[in-house]
């Protein structure tokens, strides 16, 4: 029986002011997935960790299998059955990019264990196939690649990163549907407005290449999202308060939410902030989706 064991980061979507573009990597949180080809039908064998209830145990509502399948599928193997088990750190419908990491294993490892030749480092095929479940390319590409990324449908790059920072999130308990976080949104904004949220992104990525600490705090604004899902997520002016108060460079939403993200350039204030704030802290993910 042929087998893989995948490790996918979580991912923090917009970081700031880069709706659906800028994607980062958050290392030290990520779930794992183990697949392999079966006989008989696909089958989920378990899942473990966070929100283990809420993964579907149903083959075609799963999104690995879903995306393990389309691969097979795409690389002529219509009959191809997996086997699937997860460990969850990532929760579902948090903002930290579970739906991309369940769509990029199933086709990574279906990938893997069927194609004599997989594609590695690009990976077109990968990310095309996980695409048409999850079309969030700000989760996918540094899910897929690590780092910080610029993405869409047609385009992706990594930012390199001038220095080190350190990450920490906070997840509530509620939930918050993304249908729900982009029903808030406008489908519009006034010319000036979507010119001062390019400006900020594009003065992040500058920063962030440089190493510009002081330009990192300046950029890591939301004046789109973030004033209109903040409603949706209790206790998030507070939160946000009190991670610039312990140092953050800055504090926004991750993703369509609720889990909120600070960046800090200090470990040690990184660390008493978790701590404090039940939060999780790691550092920038250097790759994405791998063979553990």
């Amino acid at each position: 029986m042929k087998f893989v064991k995948l490790y996918v980061p979580a991912t923090i979507g917009n970081v700031g002011p880069g709706f659906d573009v800028l994607g980062l990597a958050l290392e030290g949180l990520g779930n794992t997935y183990e697949i392999s080809l079966c006989e008989g039908p696909s089958r989920l064998l378990g899942v473990t960790g966070i929100d283990a209830d809420r993964v579907p145990s149903q083959v075609d509502q799963n999104l690995t299998f879903m995306a393990a399948h389309k691969m097979a599928r795409a690389l002529g193997y219509e009959d191809a059955h997996f086997a699937v088990r997860v460990h969850q750190e990532l929760p579902i419908g948090g903002g930290l990019g579970s739906s991309a990491a369940a769509c990029l294993a199933g086709a990574y490892a279906a990938e893997r264990l069927l194609s004599p030749s997989p594609q590695g480092g690009e990976g077109f095929r990968v990310r095309s196939v996980a695409a048409e479940f999850e079309g969030h390319y700000d989760n996918l590409a540094p899910a897929y690649y690590g780092g910080l990324t610029i993405a869409s449908s047609d385009f992706i790059t990594q930012v390199p990163q001038g220095c080190d920072v350190w990450i920490v999130v906070v997840t509530p308990q509620n939930r918050l549907e993304t249908k729900l976080a982009r029903s808030v949104l406008p489908k519009e904004l006034p010319q000036a407005d979507w010119v001062r949220q390019m400006a900020l992104s594009c003065a992040l990525v500058c920063a962030w290449q440089r190493g510009d600490a002081h330009g990192i705090a300046q950029a890591l604004q939301d004046p789109f999202a973030e004033p209109r899902r903040a409603p949706l997520i209790p206790g998030f002016a507070g939160l946000k308060q009190a991670a610039l108060e312990s140092g953050a460079l800055g504090c926004s939403i991750s993703g369509a939410g609720p889990t909120v993200f600070a960046i800090f350039g200090d470990q040690s204030k990184a660390h008493v902030f978790a701590q404090k704030h039940n939060g999780s802290m790691g550092q920038v993910a250097k790759e994405g989706i791998r063979i553990c």
